[in-house]
């Protein structure tokens, strides 16, 4: 009887984390904000490298911040519909009804968003990218080094409410202080397929991926409010 109980519990909640694993397939999404920060410690580390950087700025855009930002945006998207079965409207779904930033983002309220849109979700992205102030083993690091540290959160809204009813977050630390080259930018956007990531060599590209792989996986097992 015992053996019998522990299988229909272990049934249940396999069968319930199926369930909250599958609660976003086939659903849309619309953005309707996305905020970033990158540290000016970050866009100075990386100045040396925009000439690798094959993106020609429109006004009141810089290089490096349009790869990090692009890229980023992309990693989400793709993460969300890999993962969770999702698909997304274009970032230009709201037309000229909204204004759009500097990289051509929405960003407004839910509640706008909500009366413009007709989804079944909407989503807001911050991305925060800083210099990390702490080593590995949480010591606080007292040299100039660059050892980027990337959090990124979404908010899920549904078009019923004006409180998420999913906040979740990804946080990646650098594994090592890093060595600028061009192979850490290998694998962003707008970076030529030329710049190969070598093996011992810890990209950008890799630090963002597992902070939106962190953010995803807590999407995709977490319940909703």
């Amino acid at each position: 009887m015992k053996l019998k109980s522990f299988l229909f519990t272990m049934g249940v909640i396999a069968f319930s984390q199926s369930l909250i694993a599958q609660k976003y397939i086939r659903s849309q999404f619309t953005l309707f904000s996305y905020d970033y920060d990158i540290n000016e410690k970050i866009m100075i580390e990386l100045s040396p490298l925009e000439s690798y950087i094959n993106y020609k700025p429109e006004k009141d855009q810089k290089k490096i911040e349009a790869m990090i930002i692009h890229t980023t945006y992309a990693m989400v998207i793709k993460c969300m519909e890999d993962s969770l079965g999702t698909f997304f409207l274009p970032v230009n779904t709201f037309t000229n009804k909204v204004k759009y930033d500097a990289y051509n983002y929405p960003n407004m309220s839910i509640q706008k968003a909500i009366k413009l849109g007709d989804t079944k979700y909407y989503i807001r992205i911050n991305l925060l990218i800083e210099n990390d102030q702490f080593d590995n083993q949480g010591n606080k690091i007292t040299t100039d080094i660059f050892k980027p540290k990337v959090t990124l959160s979404l908010q899920i809204y549904n078009s019923f409410g004006f409180e998420p009813i999913e906040t979740v977050e990804g946080i990646s630390n650098s594994v090592q202080p890093v060595k600028i080259s061009p192979e850490f930018l290998a694998g962003m956007n707008y970076i030529d397929n030329s710049i190969q990531k070598k093996n011992n060599i810890e990209t950008l590209y890799n630090i963002i991926n597992r902070a939106v792989l962190g953010a995803v996986i807590q999407a995709k097992y977490k319940k909703h409010k």
